[in-house]
């Protein structure tokens, strides 16, 4: 995963901050090194003077080139281990598209002169008729779905367009909450990438969940992510 324009020139600024400011506290010490290393007789005339001085500054200017590489690619590997997601978390990345409407089942009308055929109870046979078979079954007409059916609730904490400052919120907030963080994405929204922590039972069970934790999110039912 690439980091941002952004992210390197700020993480390059702060790298040259750093070692400008241990280099100024080291050129004491560095000038000390750079004199020491002279052979003796360049170390007390005028003229030594002005070489020990370009030695110096060469010497500084080096060493904060290699403080500021040091510490530019070790804040690399920290934020890297820290923000950024595996692979593994970059996989748990849901699609949820809008839910289909269900289309009402209509049931055949039943005929008029099948009502009394019905009605007739199953033991109206005379016995020794000879219709000793199994009373014919009438099937059952199928079961009918409500809509107010009510899906699972989510405590949505962030929705960001970009993936990566999804999944950034994702690893900190995975490794301070009990519950599961995932990020779901909803196509049909300006800011897709949803940071969400759930699935809840119910609304009050997420509100619970929400003050307990001290949090600020929007509590979410499944249907509304379309």
């Amino acid at each position: 995963m690439q980091m941002t324009h952004y992210a390197m020139l700020a993480q390059a600024l702060f790298a040259l901050a750093v070692a400008f400011y241990l280099t100024r506290k080291l050129r004491g010490t560095i000038r000390a090194v750079v004199v020491r290393l002279m052979p003796i007789k360049h170390r007390i005339s005028d003229e030594s003077f002005n070489l020990q001085t370009r030695f110096s500054a060469v010497a500084a200017y080096l060493t904060g080139l290699l403080l500021a590489g040091l510490i530019y690619w070790g804040v690399e590997s920290l934020t890297t281990q820290l923000f950024l997601a595996s692979p593994e978390q970059q996989q748990r990345i849901y699609d949820i598209d809008p839910p289909r409407k269900e289309t009402p089942t209509v049931l055949p009308p039943v005929p008029a002169n099948d009502d009394s055929k019905h009605n007739e109870p199953e033991s109206s046979a005379a016995p020794g008729s000879g219709s000793s078979g199994p009373a014919e079954e009438v099937d059952a007409p199928p079961p009918t779905h409500t809509s107010t059916e009510s899906g699972a609730y989510y405590l949505q904490l962030f929705a960001f367009r970009d993936m990566d400052r999804a999944q950034t919120q994702q690893s900190i907030y995975e490794a301070r909450l009990p519950r599961p963080v995932m990020i779901i994405r909803v196509n049909s929204s300006p800011a897709p990438y949803k940071v969400v922590v759930g699935p809840f039972s119910s609304r009050e069970a997420a509100l619970e969940f929400r003050n307990w934790q001290q949090l600020r999110g929007v509590i979410v039912e499944q249907r509304l992510f379309r």
